[in-house]
């Protein structure tokens, strides 16, 4: 039997992906951005 998608993460095709976004949420989350615009931001 043949997997169409890995779910383990440490191997998963996209774990650097969910850990870049994962850590942009954290940062979108954070004090430092709070109070700022978008444009202050990006």
């Amino acid at each position: 039997m043949n997997l169409a998608y890995l779910t383990i993460p440490e191997i998963s095709f996209f774990s650097n992906a969910k850990n870049q976004f994962s850590s942009m949420i954290s940062h979108l989350e954070s004090e430092s951005c709070k109070d700022k615009e978008h444009a202050d931001i990006e």
